[in-house]
């Protein structure tokens, strides 16, 4: 059995222009890894390695650890986390549990948003998920907001499989509603890492 990031149950990927018409990295990608063990190779963000990107972590199943610099974070199902950029991390099951499913979604902001909301320190940033500045962020959803955010990440998937007409508006419109949810959820349930000092 494949491990770590070595397996990819699902992923759409989409490049899109710039506003000048030049080409670059997708613009947004959603993949489904699964990680075997804690000693299992962890998947690490696209992310890490590209200053422009943002990455929206789902756990769908499973129980594991989220390592970020010298921290170590519990997660199980239902747990969604929100990994601005140059943040290096990975995810990993316990010895003891079922293989650690996590989806996720990878995105450059400025690609789909204005300044304020692209802007990492800007009070609009991402909708205010990263409200207290903090590394990264992260909360146990409820059932209904984890359904809500499941279904939102599904419609974003369709719209880019399909490309029908207007479905560069509608990927926007759906990511405008994904980052509201975790913000005005962030703001009433949030567990928020305190400020770490980046190298």
């Amino acid at each position: 059995m494949l491990k770590g990031s070595e397996l990819m149950a699902e992923s759409d990927s989409l490049a899109l222009p710039c506003g000048q018409g030049e080409a670059h990295a997708p613009a947004i990608d959603q993949s489904i890894f699964l990680c075997e063990s804690q000693n299992a190779r962890a998947h690490i963000s696209h992310a890490a390695a590209a200053s422009d990107h943002l990455e929206i972590a789902l756990i769908l199943s499973g129980r594991g650890i989220h390592r970020f610099f010298d921290h170590e974070i519990p997660c199980k199902a239902g747990d969604i986390y929100i990994i601005p950029p140059n943040v290096p991390h990975g995810f990993f099951s316990l010895e003891s549990s079922a293989p650690l499913s996590v989806r996720f979604l990878h995105l450059q902001l400025s690609d789909w948003f204005q300044k304020a909301i692209a802007t990492p320190g800007s009070p609009q940033y991402c909708y205010g998920v990263f409200y207290d500045d903090p590394v990264i962020a992260y909360a146990m959803l409820n059932t209904e907001t984890r359904g809500l955010v499941e279904s939102l990440l599904d419609n974003i998937a369709l719209e880019l499989s399909g490309r029908r007409a207007e479905w560069q508006d509608a990927v926007r419109a759906y990511l405008t509603l994904l980052l509201i949810t975790i913000g005005r959820y962030v703001s009433n349930t949030i567990q928020n890492i305190p400020k770490i000092q980046i190298m």
